[in-house]
């Protein structure tokens, strides 16, 4: 019944999705039903899992708030990447570490989850996949570089970007220093 009524609601579930484990947006939230307790947990990548009545008609409604909080918010690439840099920065001078050198993308999260009123790291997520799709990521002359990690506890699985793997660090290296 959920499919069903995702698909009256025109959101479209990935392929693989199976009673009772649902995930739409290539896996970024997943849907589990629980049918001895008549409940569902809708968890986004990232984010907080949610536990409501597994009542269809509900939980395609949370989908679609998920949906709108992540994938159809405004989004204002300029002052996310000043935000990234400035935490990045601050993070590499309290660590000592010189700038240009990676900084592990979960302290950053945390960094600015502190200081940063009403931070979500599922939006944070869903951001920077966004950046690094577009391409070019640039602030004050410098440029973001992603690097890989094999732990997925200590690294980001981003939106649109899940073919890549885990980012575990984060970087801004000077425009043509060949990184």
């Amino acid at each position: 019944l959920i499919a069903e009524e995702c698909s009256r609601h025109k959101l479209t579930l990935d392929e693989t999705s199976r009673h009772p484990r649902y995930t739409f947006a290539n896996g970024f939230v997943t849907v589990e039903v629980c049918e001895s307790s008549y409940s569902a947990v809708i968890a986004p990548r990232d984010g907080e899992k949610v536990e409501i009545g597994a009542d269809p008609e509900a939980v395609v409604e949370k989908l679609l708030s998920e949906k709108r909080r992540l994938l159809e918010r405004p989004f204002n690439e300029s002052k996310f990447l000043h935000r990234l840099y400035n935490h990045y920065r601050a993070i590499a001078r309290d660590k000592k570490v010189a700038e240009g050198e990676p900084v592990p993308i979960r302290r950053i999260t945390a960094r600015m989850s502190r200081d940063i009123e009403k931070f979500s790291i599922d939006e944070f997520n869903v951001d920077l996949g966004r950046v690094v799709q577009k391409g070019d990521a640039s602030v004050e002359g410098k440029v973001l570089e992603l690097s890989q990690t094999r732990d997925t506890n200590s690294g980001m699985l981003l939106y649109g970007l899940e073919s890549r793997g885990y980012i575990g660090f984060i970087a801004f290296k000077e425009v043509g220093s060949g990184g």
